[in-house]
C-alpha cells in the first residue's frame, strides 16, 4: 500500500456523507467504496482487503461499536476511523479501546478529512515498515550468526531450539565475550512474544542508587528530582522479553524485589501505592558462578531457581575453534573475503588465541559496524 493511493470503505447511513466522501478522497487518488449501513459493510470487509475504514457511530440495526468490534476481529491490521454527530470523550475513548484509530466529529471539513487519512495511512505504513523490520530480524538472527560450529555449541543450539518457543525463563551462563545478548535475542526474535518488547538492561553498569527507579519505575515526588512519574524496565517490557545481562551483580534487596514481581506476575512503582500487571519472559545473563554466589549468601537461591528454569552455558570462544577463527577473520572488514590461491591461513598459537579472547570487545564494536541492530554497545563485552 503505497500512500495516495489506498482502499477505502465508507459506512455511513446519510447518503450526503458518502457522496461527499467519496468526492474528496477520490480527488485524492484514493479508490473508495461505500456501504449505506454496517452489515453491506461487513460484508464487504469479509469479500476483499480494505486499508481504512471510516464508520459512522449511530447507524440503523448494528451500532458503530459493535461494527468496530467485528472488523477489527475480520483485520488485526486495518486502519478504522470512526465520525458522528454525537461526539463526547467517553464516546472517544470506548472507540479507541476498541480499536478504533481516529475519531471525527460531525460536521467536519474536507481539509479535516484528508488530514484524518493521510494520518492514518502514515501510521499504517510505519506499522508494516515495522513489521517488515521485525521479520527481517527474525530471518537474520539465527544461529547461524552465532559464533561456533563445535559439538559444545551444537549442544547449545540444540537446547535452544527445544525451548526459544516456550514460556520458560532462561539462565545464559558463561564467559564474558561469549555472546549471552546475542542469544538472548534470537531466542526473542524466534519466540511467541516476538511481537513484543525485548528490553535489556546491565546490572553491572547502572549505579546501584538508580537501579531500583530504573527497573520498577517512580511516582512523581518518590525522590528528589523526580519532577515526574516514569515507567520501568519491567513495565516496558510487558508482553515481552526482559534480559538482565550480568544477573549476579544485582543487590540484595532488588533480588527480592524482583523475586516478588516474578512471582505475583505484578508491581509497585517506587513511591507508589497501586500495583501494575507485568507479563514478562526473562533471560537473565551471568559470568559469575551463582551457586557460590548462594553459598556465599550474595544471591538468593529462590530467585536463582525462578530465573534458571532452563540452564545454557555458552562455551567460551577458544573453545569454538573454527567457527570463532573464521567469522571472526570474515566480519570485521565488512567486504567478502576472496579465495586465497593455494595459500593456508597460519594456525593462531595459544597466545593469540587468549589475545583474541581478551579483546572480543574490539570485536563487537567491528562486527556492529555492518550489523548494528544485533549489538548493544557498552562499556562491557556482552
Amino acid at each position: 500500500m503505497m500512500m495516495g493511493a489506498a482502499r477505502i470503505l465508507v459506512a455511513d447511513d446519510e447518503k450526503e456523507i458518502l457522496v461527499s466522501c467519496r468526492k474528496v478522497l477520490e480527488r485524492a487518488g484514493h479508490e473508495v467504496t461505500t456501504a449505506p449501513d454496517g452489515s453491506e459493510a461487513l460484508e464487504l470487509l469479509k469479500a476483499s482487503h480494505y486499508d481504512l475504514f471510516l464508520v459512522d457511530l449511530k447507524m440503523p440495526g448494528r451500532s458503530g461499536m459493535e461494527i468496530l468490534s467485528l472488523a477489527r476481529s475480520l483485520d488485526p491490521h486495518l486502519m478504522i476511523i470512526m465520525f458522528t454527530a454525537y461526539a463526547t470523550l467517553e464516546t472517544a475513548v470506548e472507540a479507541v479501546k476498541r480499536g478504533a484509530f481516529d475519531y471525527l466529529a460531525k460536521p467536519f471539513t474536507a481539509d479535516q478529512l484528508r488530514l484524518a487519512i493521510e494520518h492514518a495511512l502514515r501510521h499504517k505504513q510505519l506499522l508494516q515498515e515495522n513489521l517488515n523490520l521485525r521479520e527481517h530480524l527474525a530471518a537474520n538472527l539465527g544461529f547461524d550468526k552465532i559464533l561456533g560450529t563445535s559439538e559444545a555449541m551444537q549442544k547449545v543450539f540444540n537446547t535452544l531450539q527445544k525451548v526459544m518457543r516456550s514460556d520458560a525463563n532462561i539462565l545464559l551462563q558463561g564467559e564474558s565475550g561469549t555472546g549471552k545478548e546475542l542469544v538472548a535475542r534470537t531466542i526473542h526474535a524466534h519466540s511467541l512474544r516476538r511481537e513484543h518488547p525485548f528490553v535489556a538492561v546491565d546490572c553491572a553498569t547502572l549505579p546501584e542508587n538508580l537501579l531500583e527507579s530504573e527497573l520498577f519505575g517512580h511516582e512523581k515526588g518518590a525522590f528528589t528530582g523526580a519532577d515526574r512519574a516514569s515507567r520501568g524496565l519491567l513495565d516496558l517490557a510487558h508482553t515481552g522479553t526482559l534480559f538482565f545481562d550480568e544477573i549476579g551483580e544485582l543487590p540484595l534487596a532488588l533480588q527480592a524485589k524482583l523475586l516478588r514481581t516474578l512471582q505475583e506476575r505484578e508491581l509497585r512503582r517506587l513511591g507508589g501505592e497501586k500495583t501494575i500487571p507485568v507479563d514478562i519472559r526473562v533471560i537473565a545473563a551471568t559470568n559469575r558462578n551463582l551457586r557460590a554466589a548462594i553459598v556465599n549468601k550474595n544471591f538468593r537461591e529462590d530467585l536463582y531457581y525462578r530465573l534458571n528454569v532452563v540452564n545454557v552455558q555458552l562455551p567460551p570462544l577458544r573453545d569454538r575453534r573454527r567457527g570463532h577463527h573464521d567469522a571472526q577473520d570474515d566480519l570485521p572488514s565488512g567486504k567478502e573475503i576472496r579465495p586465497r590461491s593455494g595459500a593456508v591461513p597460519p594456525i593462531l598459537t595459544e597466545e593469540a588465541q587468549r589475545v583474541r579472547v581478551e579483546n572480543v570487545h574490539q570485536f563487537h564494536i567491528l562486527t556492529a559496524r555492518s550489523k548494528p541492530t544485533f549489538w548493544r554497545l557498552t562499556g562491557q563485552a556482552v
